[in-house]
């Protein structure tokens, strides 16, 4: 069988190196896509004092759901490393996984070569669709899925918006890149002071960011937890497995967090007025 690679140069899927089984799901379910797996970083493996004086986390950290962990920070850390390889590969687009990412259509069709009897795969015409689409614009990050199965924001194609801030709740668990904005993106991520997905999001400011209107790429855990109401099924090491019999409000940190504060409220010090943006919580590390 011969892959694709749906028409893009690079493809990662990140994965941490314990997660056998999320690497067999998939490859079950991408198992036509030619891909290549990025180890991501865990959590146990940072220092959080040693990333603030090396200038790669902010000594302050803000997110809406108040998921403030060293998981998290690892993961978007484990998306920076994409970023790096792609930029230093020099090609064009790249397509990043998650390794919970399911696919909600097929994007794959294949044909049998005549002469050789080998089994090719080619993209879907769904995906055809889609690529032409976005290639009517002029555009630096790419959304191909969020949390919930619907994005909302303004019309742009039949198939893509521009998203409102926090449309379809956040998620990096698949969205393309490309070489015009994979420099600019490492450098104003640094330091880190939001997870990946809420600083892709906010994007939309200074980027020219679209999203699929219907997440073709969703995350295992989302269904469970959006569509179906199983959180017992929930597999989450960002903000669920590590804590699956605690219980929580609003906020959800470890012991690198010194204290936490609701930002953007009229009340806080901090408040800018911007309705674009929710109350965000503000999380100080422990040095």
């Amino acid at each position: 069988m011969v892959k694709t690679k749906l028409g893009i140069d690079t493809v990662f899927c990140i994965s941490l190196p314990t997660r056998n089984d999320r690497k067999e799901k998939i490859n079950q379910r991408f198992g036509k896509l030619d891909f290549n797996f990025i180890e991501a970083i865990h959590g146990s493996d940072i220092d959080t004092s040693k990333l603030i004086s090396d200038n790669k986390l902010n000594s302050e950290f803000y997110d809406p759901m108040g998921a403030i962990n060293k998981n998290v920070i690892a993961c978007s850390l484990s998306h920076l490393k994409c970023w790096e390889i792609f930029e230093s590969s020099q090609t064009d687009i790249c397509l990043i996984l998650e390794d919970d990412v399911v696919i909600t259509q097929d994007v794959f069709t294949s044909e049998t070569d005549l002469e050789t009897n080998e089994v090719i795969i080619q993209p879907s015409k769904f995906w055809k669709e889609m690529w032409t689409q976005l290639e009517s614009l002029d555009w630096d990050i790419v959304f191909l899925g969020k949390k919930e199965k619907y994005v909302d924001g303004i019309d742009k194609t039949p198939l893509f918006c521009k998203p409102f801030w926090g449309s379809g709740l956040w998620g990096a668990h698949g969205y393309l890149i490309n070489k015009d904005s994979v420099s600019k993106l490492i450098k104003d991520y640094q330091p880190i002071k939001y997870a990946i997905d809420v600083f892709l999001d906010k994007c939309s400011e200074d980027y020219r960011v679209y999203a699929l209107k219907e997440s073709l790429f969703r995350q295992e855990t989302d269904i469970y937890l959006h569509d179906k109401d199983q959180p017992e099924l929930v597999d989450s090491d960002t903000f669920h497995n590590k804590n699956r019999d605690g219980k929580f409000t609003n906020v959800k940190v470890d012991e690198i967090v010194d204290s936490v504060e609701f930002t953007n409220y009229p009340a806080s010090s901090e408040y800018i007025g911007n309705k674009k943006w929710p109350p965000l919580i503000k999380a100080k590390f422990r040095l």
